[in-house]
């Protein structure tokens, strides 16, 4: 049976821009992400910790984060 590939979009964080949002993430090696990914993946690749996360699920963290924020703004004025 031939292995069916899936493509997925990807959204490179830095550590500290992903704990903003989320902060939960699962440590693996390059070599492991490709086989891990959709899951939140913190790589390292030499000197750099780089997060991996689905571009959907990223979207959806950055409209609800949005959203939260207005509807705080809006309840202050």
């Amino acid at each position: 049976m031939d292995a069916v590939r899936i493509w997925r979009w990807a959204v490179l964080l830095t550590p500290a821009m992903w704990k903003n949002i989320d902060g939960e993430t699962q440590a693996v090696t390059l070599d492991e992400a490709a086989s891990l990914f959709p899951k939140v993946l913190n790589v390292q690749m030499r000197e750099t910790k780089l997060i991996a996360v689905d571009y959907s699920l990223w979207k959806e963290k950055i409209l609800n984060r949005q959203q939260t924020k207005e509807t705080h703004n809006e309840n202050i004025s």
